[in-house]
């Protein structure tokens, strides 16, 4: 149960993998869609803070 990314940036990819759990029964197509939401609220953020 190794994961890549994990050195790469440990506090997201716990998150992830805690969020991967939560919804491990789900489509993947859900789990996309949470992703893609994600980062849009993140972009959404930087914009506000550049703006």
């Amino acid at each position: 149960q190794t994961k890549g990314n994990q050195e790469k940036d440990g506090t997201i990819e716990n998150e992830r993998d805690k969020l991967t759990r939560d919804t491990m029964g789900r489509n993947v197509t859900d789990w996309a869609v949470i992703e893609i939401t994600c980062k849009q609220s993140m972009y959404e953020l930087l914009w506000d803070e550049l703006a």
